[in-house]
C-alpha cells in the first residue's frame, strides 16, 4: 500500500481523517440523499490521489483492518454504506467523475483491470519481502527483525509438538489399522484409540493455532503467550500418551503390569533418570520416525556409572559414560547422575530395544577422561589439571581451541593441508531505550554491542572430555552459559559433523538489563561476491528451499537480519560452512566469512508495534546446532551451469543431519518381564532423498471425532546439492537412487487402494497401482490417500 498501513484509516488515500469518515461500523455515517454527493466527492478525491501514484491509474483500496468484521452486523453496515456510494459514482461517472468507476473486487479483478490498460508488462520481484520495515516512529526505518528470535523457548516448544504429533500420527495410523485387521480385535485398545483421536485433533488445532503471526513470533502479551504455551504443553503430553499406548500394542504384549514411560520430559529438556542400582535389568525402547536408517548417539541418564548396555540379541553395545553438569547448581559436575551415551544404528521407521543392567565389578573404563581448568573433580572420572593447548580430534577433523576462553579457534581437516579458521564467540547487542522490542531489532547506534556479556559472570571453567566414542570441550560462564562442542569417533557419518550445545539462562544478574545475545562463527570463507563488501549467504524459508541473501551495505545490522527455520550457510569456490538449528531464529552474515545467529533476547521496553510491554519472560533452554564443513571438488566449474548457479540447497548429508535435529529419536522406559521384539513399521527404507512428512489418519466423514479407514501418506523429495563431498557417507543408511514402487510399504497392513490427492486430501484422486506410475520430482511434495482394508 502506498501509505502507512492496510487499514481503512490509511488505505483510501493520503488523508486519514477523511478515510475514517468511511468506516461505516465505527463512525456509522448515514448516507442519504442530502449528503451522498459530498461524501462521494470526498471518497473519489482520495481514491484518485491513490491511483495517481501508479502508471495504470487503478487503485486497490482495502476495507477493514485488524479486529474488523468481528460481528455479522458490521459486514452489513460496511457493505450497505459503500454500495450506495459505488452506485452513485458509477451512475454519474462520465458527468461528474471523468469516467472513474468503482466496484467491489478481488486481487484477480485488480490485475485484470491493470492488464486492460498496460498489457502484461509487469516488473517482477525475485525472492521475498524480508526484512520488513516501517517508519512509524522518528521518520526513519525500523526493522521488524527481532521477532525472528523473540521468545525462542516458545518456538522450540512448537517444533517439539510438531515432532511428537507427527510420531503420534504415524504410530496411531499403523496401530489402529493393525487392530482393525486382526482376526480377534483388541476391543479395549481399539476403543481407547478412537477416544484418543480427539486428542490428536486437538493437538493439530493447537499446533495450527500457534502458527498465528502473533504466536510463533512471540509478539503477544505475556498472559496470551502463557495460554499458548499451556496449550502446546498439554498437547505434547497428550500425544506422548498416544506414543506409549500404541507402542505397547505394537510390541504385542498382554502383560497386565507392562508400563511404558517416555524418557524425555514433555515440558523441558530434562530426562528421566534410570535407576540402575536396584540390580534389575532396565529395558529402553527407541523409535526412529525417519524413513532411512540412522546412526545416533543416544543419551540415557542413570544413577550409577557401573552399567552394561546390550542389544536385543544380548550383544554388548558400544557406549560411553559422560559427566552431567547440574544446571540447578551453577553447572557443577553431578556426583549422582551420569550420562550413558549409546551408539546405535536404528533401521528406518522402527522400534528397537536396549537393555541396561548394573554390574559393580564392571570396569568403568567407559568413563571419559577429563582435563579441566578451575573445575571440580569427581571420583568416577580420571581427571587432571588442564595446561597448554586445547585440542580434540577424530579421523576426520582436529579442533583447536582458545586456551583462555575455551571457545573454538580453528579446524584442521584430515584431507586438506590448510588450517581452516573457525572461531566461535558469543556477544550481545545493547538497545537504546524504547527501540528494540518484541517486533523490532534496533541496537544502540553509538554502542551497538556490549563490551563483554560475561563481565559480571564468574571466572571461566573449561572441561575437556575424551572418550571412546566422543570428545568434547565445555565452557561454563557462571549461570549465563554452558557451551559444549562435541565430535565423534564412531566410524560413521557422525564423525563429519560438529555438535554445538548452548544452555542459556538470562535469569541471573542480567535480569533487568537489555541484552540480545548471539553466537558468531568467524571463518575464512570468501563469501563476498564483489569489491563492495557485500557478503552473500543462504537462509531457508521453510526447510524446503534456500534463499540467497546479499548484505545491503547502507543498512545497519538490523536491516540485514533474516529468519531461518532450520539452517544458514555460507560458501566460496572451495568450501561451505552450514549451521543447522532446532527452531526458528534470526541470522545474518554481516562480515566476510561470518555467520551470526541470535540466541535469545531480553527487552525491557515496548517498541510501539502493538504488544504494549517488553519481553522479560526468558526461559533457560538448550540451543542445539550441527556445524558442518563440506568441500567442493575441483574448482566448481559446474556452478556455471545456469540451474546450478541459480538454486542452492543443502547437501544430502546436511539434509539428513537437519532431520536428526527436527525428528530426534524418542526414548521410552519399559517395566516388563516379557520378551520384547524389535519391530519395523515399514517393510523397507526409502531412498536417501525421500522424506515421509506424515502418515496421518483422516477424520470420518460422518462422525467428526472418529478416525476413518483412510490416511494421508505425504512424501517430500529433496533437491540437494550433489557437488558436496560428504554424501558418500549416506550409502550406509539408505539408497542413493530414488526409485521405489512397492505399495505394500506398511508392514503387515492390507491396503485397498492408493490415490493421488491434494495436500488436504479433500478430493478424490487418481488411483495408482504402483509408485513407479507416479514419479516424485525433485523439490516436490506429493500426497497419497491410502485406504486400508
Amino acid at each position: 500500500m502506498p501509505f502507512d498501513i492496510y487499514s481503512t484509516h490509511h488505505s483510501c488515500g493520503p488523508v486519514p481523517f477523511t478515510c475514517d469518515n468511511f468506516d461505516f461500523e465505527r463512525r456509522s455515517p448515514n448516507i442519504n440523499r442530502t449528503n451522498i454527493e459530498s461524501n462521494a466527492n470526498q471518497l473519489v478525491q482520495q481514491y484518485s490521489k491513490t491511483a495517481s501514484l501508479f502508471p495504470h491509474n487503478v487503485a486497490l483500496v482495502l476495507l477493514g483492518g485488524d479486529f474488523t468484521y468481528s460481528r455479522d452486523a458490521e459486514f452489513d453496515q460496511q457493505y450497505s454504506g459503500y454500495k450506495k456510494l459505488i452506485d452513485y459514482v458509477n451512475l454519474h461517472s462520465k458527468t461528474k467523475y471523468n469516467g472513474a468507476t468503482l466496484q467491489f473486487g478481488t486481487p484477480h479483478d485488480y490485475f485484470n483491470e491493470i492488464k486492460k490498460r498496460q498489457g502484461h508488462n509487469f516488473p517482477s520481484l525475485v525472492g521475498d519481502f524480508f526484512p520488513y520495515s516501517d517508519i512509524f516512529s522518528s521518520g526513519v526505518p525500523a526493522y521488524w527483525t527481532g521477532y525472528f528470535t523473540t521468545r525462542p523457548y516458545y518456538k522450540f516448544m512448537s517444533r517439539k509438538l510438531e515432532h511428537n504429533l507427527r510420531n503420534a500420527e504415524i504410530l496411531f495410523t499403523i496401530a489402529l489399522n493393525t487392530a482393525r485387521q486382526q482376526s480377534k480385535i483388541n476391543e479395549i485398545f481399539f476403543k481407547r484409540m478412537e477416544k484418543d483421536y480427539e486428542k490428536i485433533v486437538e493437538a493439530r488445532r493447537n499446533l495450527g493455532l500457534f502458527q498465528h503471526h502473533d504466536a510463533i513470533t512471540g509478539t503477544s502479551k505475556l498472559k496470551v503467550m502463557t495460554d499458548y504455551l499451556n496449550r502446546l504443553k498439554k498437547s505434547i503430553n497428550d500425544v506422548i500418551k498416544i506414543h506409549e499406548a500404541t507402542i505397547k500394542f505394537l510390541l504385542k504384549t498382554d502383560e497386565s503390569n507392562f508400563v511404558i514411560i517416555n524418557i524425555d520430559h514433555p515440558d523441558t529438556d530434562k530426562k528421566m533418570i534410570i535407576d540402575i542400582k536396584t540390580g534389575d535389568e532396565k529395558k529402553i525402547v527407541l523409535f526412529n520416525s525417519l524413513a532411512q536408517d540412522r546412526f545416533e548417539m543416544v543419551p540415557i541418564l542413570a544413577n550409577d556409572p557401573h552399567v552394561i548396555v546390550k542389544d536385543n540379541e544380548n550383544n554388548e553395545m558400544k557406549y560411553q559414560i559422560n559427566v552431567v553438569f547440574d544446571s540447578t547448581k551453577n553447572f557443577e559436575i553431578s556426583s549422582e547422575v551420569f550420562e550413558v551415551n549409546i551408539l546405535v544404528k536404528i533401521p528406518a521407521m522402527s522400534l528397537i530395544s536396549l537393555h541396561l543392567s548394573h554390574d559393580q565389578q564392571k570396569n568403568i573404563d567407559k568413563c571419559v577422561k577429563i582435563t579441566c581448568r578451575k573445575c571440580l573433580y569427581n571420583e568416577f572420572f580420571n581427571t587432571s589439571e588442564l595446561s597448554g593447548s586445547i585440542e580434540i580430534e577424530n579421523s576426520e577433523v582436529k579442533l583447536i581451541f582458545n586456551e583462555l576462553t575455551g571457545f573454538l579457534k580453528s579446524l584442521k581437516h584430515a584431507e586438506y593441508d590448510d588450517l581452516t579458521k573457525l572461531e566461535i564467540n558469543f556477544g550481545g547487542y545493547k538497545s537504546g531505550m524504547s527501540t528494540s522490542g518484541s517486533y523490532l531489532f534496533k541496537p544502540d547506534m553509538m554502542h551497538p554491542e556490549h563490551n563483554n556479556i560475561f563481565i559480571e559472570q564468574p571466572e571461566t571453567k573449561i572441561y575437556v572430555s575424551k572418550g571412546e566414542l566422543s570428545s568434547d570441550v565445555t565452557v561454563i560462564r557462571g549461570p549465563l552459559l554452558l557451551h559444549t562442542i562435541r565430535i565423534f569417533h564412531t566410524q560413521t557419518y557422525l564423525d563429519n559433523a560438529i555438535a554445538l550445545d548452548n544452555i542459556i539462562d538470562f535469569e541471573g544478574k542480567d535480569k533487568n538489563k537489555d541484552v540480545e545475545m548471539f553466537i558468531r562463527i568467524n571463518t575464512n570463507i570468501e563469501n563476498d561476491k564483489n569489491d563492495k563488501n557485500e557478503t552473500e549467504f543462504f537462509t531457508d524459508l521453510n526447510g524446503f528451499q534456500w534463499q540467497p541473501r546479499r548484505k545491503t551495505k547502507k543498512l545497519n545490522i538490523e536491516g540485514n537480519y533474516y529468519p531461518i527455520t532450520s539452517s544458514i550457510f555460507i560458501q566460496d569456490e572451495i568450501a561451505r560452512i552450514s549451521l543447522l538449528t532446532t527452531h526458528a531464529q534470526g541470522a545474518t552474515s554481516f562480515k566476510k566469512g561470518e555467520i551470526e545467529v541470535m540466541l535469545d533476547r531480553r527487552i525491557l521496553y515496548d517498541d510501539g508495534r502493538g504488544m504494549g510491554e517488553g519481553v522479560l519472560d526468558s526461559v533457560k533452554m538448550n540451543h542445539k546446532f550441527w556445524l558442518i564443513l563440506e568441500f567442493f571438488p575441483g574448482s566448481m566449474e559446474i556452478k556455471e551451469v545456469e540451474d546450478v548457479k541459480k538454486y542452492q540447497t543443502l547437501s544430502l548429508f546436511a539434509n539428513h543431519m537437519s532431520n536428526t535435529l527436527n525428528y530426534p529419536i524418542n526414548s521410552y522406559s519399559l517395566e516388563t518381564t516379557a520378551k520384547i521384539t524389535d519391530i519395523k513399521l515399514f517393510d523397507s527404507r526409502l531412498p536417501c532423498d525421500t522424506h515421509v512428512i506424515n502418515l496421518r489418519s483422516l477424520t470420518d466423514n460422518i462422525l467428526d471425532w472418529l478416525p476413518s479407514h483412510s490416511a494421508l501418506f505425504i512424501l517430500y523429495r529433496y533437491g540437494y546439492d550433489c557437488q558436496l563431498t560428504n554424501d558418500l557417507f549416506m550409502k550406509d543408511v539408505c539408497e542413493l537412487d530414488s526409485n521405489f514402487d512397492d505399495l505394500q510399504y506398511l508392514k503387515n497392513l492390507k491396503v485397498d487402494k492408493v490415490e493421488k490427492t491434494l495436500l488436504t486430501g479433500l478430493n478424490d484422486g487418481e488411483k495408482i497401482e504402483s509408485f513407479s506410475d507416479d514419479s516424485l520430482e525433485l523439490m516436490e511434495i506429493r500426497t497419497y490417500k491410502v485406504s486400508f482394508s
